[in-house]
């Protein structure tokens, strides 16, 4: 695809910044995006089952579901892969899953949840 290869130790650097700042760093065209999106998601796919959840996150989900929280996932990663985790680890807390394809629009997918559950 013509794109630079992450090294680990810019990995801590990219976390915080927006797409559209680290496809800058990179200089990856914006239309690039959804192709290594789409390639980044089957290579997911293929290796679903290597993924570990971050440590204590399974306790601490727990203990919000015994508080009678509403949890839920909102992702731009596919609801299948997301459950073969979840179920896998035996996390199986959340009442809703909300994925989109678009990576970009998540503050809109959040508002929106949040219309549907006022409705």
């Amino acid at each position: 695809m013509g794109v630079r290869k992450i090294r680990k130790d810019k990995i801590d650097i990219l976390r915080n910044k927006t797409i559209k700042k680290a496809t800058d760093i990179f200089g990856i065209s914006f239309w690039k995006i959804s192709l290594i999106v789409k390639k980044v998601g089957g290579e997911l796919s293929k290796r679903i089952d290597e993924i570990t959840p971050v440590e204590e996150i399974k306790k601490t989900l727990g203990k919000l579901k015994k508080k009678d929280r509403i949890l839920g996932i909102l992702s731009s990663n596919q609801e299948d892969n997301l459950k073969k985790i979840i179920n896998k680890r035996g996390m199986d807390f959340f009442d809703f899953f909300y994925c989109g394809r678009n990576i970009f629009c998540k503050r809109r997918l959040i508002k929106k949840n949040d219309q549907k559950k006022k409705a």
